[in-house]
């Protein structure tokens, strides 16, 4: 999901719009790989996001550890033990994804659920904050689109779970991949 004013793309050079339009262009191909690797190779996608997310929750976990108690100036010893003990929470729940990703992954496709149905908002609220920009009719599309696999995700749990969320997985991405590719369509008129 991206969140772009394309009135500032209006304030950068030529040389500044070409190099964010191969970054687009390059962000658009991988978010494109991606998603039809999620659509072909369903279950080692569901496996890999699951382990992804334990790594994660696990590093996200030691760090909150660390950083509350060597760079944190606390108020009181409570926020200092709720914030180690969330981190303690994280480390576990990160454990629990890497020890049974088939778990991990089914609490996932609820989670992501309501995840796409967040996103789909937002792209519909940034092309109506972007309208008369070209390309936003294709922002509220894929914002339809997250919206509506949302709802299906979150009626069918959890007994497709897997192939769903590699497959929802597949679109989200490949929607992130035609919105970068707008851009740099829109960015490409810019130069010219």
């Amino acid at each position: 999901m991206i969140h772009l004013d394309l009135e500032q793309l209006k304030n950068l050079g030529k040389e500044n719009l070409k190099k964010q339009r191969i970054y687009y262009i390059i962000l658009g191909i991988l978010f494109a790989v991606a998603g039809v690797l999620c659509f072909a190779k369903p279950v080692v996608s569901g496996w890999a996001i699951s382990v992804l997310m334990g790594i994660l929750f696990i590093a996200g976990g030691i760090i909150l550890i660390l950083t509350t108690l060597f760079f944190k100036n606390l108020q009181n010893i409570w926020s200092l033990i709720l914030e180690i003990l969330l981190g303690i929470a994280y480390i576990f729940l990160g454990y629990e994804f890497l020890k049974n990703p088939l778990v991990g992954v089914l609490s996932l496709a609820f989670f992501i659920g309501f995840m796409f149905l967040a996103a789909g908002i937002m792209r519909i609220t940034i092309a109506y904050s972007n309208k008369g920009y070209p390309g936003m009719g294709l922002f509220i599309f894929t914002g339809i689109v997250e919206i509506l696999l949302a709802v299906f995700l979150i009626i069918s749990w959890p007994q497709n779970s897997i192939a769903l969320i590699a497959a929802f997985l597949g679109v989200q991405f490949i929607c992130n991949s035609v919105d970068y590719f707008t851009i740099s369509s829109y960015i490409k008129k810019l130069i010219d």
